[in-house]
């Protein structure tokens, strides 16, 4: 189909497949039977592939395992049916878009991903935040991109080239393009696949602060780490527009820029090992 505005991106989204159909089980047998282990691991196990690569990430150096995980029961178990359900995700969405030679650089738009993904994680703890949902929503917040490089590609690329010359910020350059932008793309697919309202939420909003009146620490939070991820330069979201850390984001928070000062250090760490998460499930997708 040729898409020609949002009505027609909007008709393209719903025709798009779900998550597959073991995916789903998964987070639906983790959604109801978040205690039984026994089962969840069953449900894992069925799918060679997604076994693979849940596996293949629980033993990164990012989980810090002194001993390797062979069975996706122990899994569950070391890292918590939570950060199990992350892997799934992120591992699965990942193989959902296959890279593409031209146009928004997916190597580095998943590297910046999953170091946002990392860094809203390890500031989570600090602002009471639920560490596993500041993952997710760190990981999926530019989803959107991919959803727009992917159904209107030679616009896409024209945004991106655009964005390199002048400098500015894509969601400006979506906007003067399109008429729309990335974060109510992927708001929209979120909702189209029944994910959590708080992930919708977050996504829609990252860009527009105060205008989330639900769920405003995670929408900050995920902010604040792409931020810092921006600034520390990990990875491709697209431009090369530095934001600035929004002062009703710290606010909101309770944070100052003293403490995210302090916590950089620590941040930056842990986003180095975002790059072998990448490489991890990769390895298992492309075999």
């Amino acid at each position: 189909m040729d898409v020609k505005n949002i009505e027609d991106l909007e008709k393209v989204m719903r025709h798009l497949p779900s998550l597959s159909m073991v995916v789903a089980d998964v987070l639906d047998a983790i959604e109801t039977h978040g205690d039984d282990i026994d089962y969840i691991s069953r449900k894992i196990s069925q799918d060679q592939s997604l076994s693979s690569r849940v596996l293949r990430v629980a033993n990164s150096p990012f989980y810090g395992m002194t001993r390797k995980i062979g069975r996706i029961k122990e899994a569950n178990v070391v890292l918590g049916i939570n950060a199990v359900r992350n892997i799934v995700m992120s591992s699965s969405i990942m193989e959902y878009f296959p890279d593409r030679k031209e146009g928004l650089d997916q190597y580095g738009f998943w590297l910046h991903s999953f170091a946002v993904a990392i860094a809203a994680s390890t500031l989570a703890e600090q602002v009471s935040v639920d560490q596993d949902a500041a993952f997710i929503s760190g990981l999926l917040h530019d989803i959107g991109k991919l959803v727009l490089s992917t159904f209107i590609h030679d616009d896409y690329q024209t945004i991106i080239t655009q964005c390199e010359k002048e400098q500015s910020l894509i969601l400006d350059m979506e906007q003067k393009v399109l008429g729309y932008d990335h974060a109510y793309v992927g708001s929209r697919l979120m909702r189209l696949w029944n994910l959590p309202d708080e992930l919708v939420t977050t996504i829609r909003c990252h860009h527009e602060l105060e205008k989330d009146k639900k769920y405003p620490k995670m929408t900050c939070l995920v902010h604040v780490a792409d931020c810092l991820c921006r600034a520390l330069d990990v990875g491709n979201p697209g431009d090369p527009y530095v934001q600035k850390v929004s002062p009703y984001a710290l606010s909101v928070l309770g944070l100052t820029m003293h403490d995210l000062t302090e916590g950089i250090e620590r941040v930056f760490e842990n986003v180095s090992y975002a790059e072998g998460i990448i490489g991890d499930i990769q390895g298992v997708i492309c075999r």
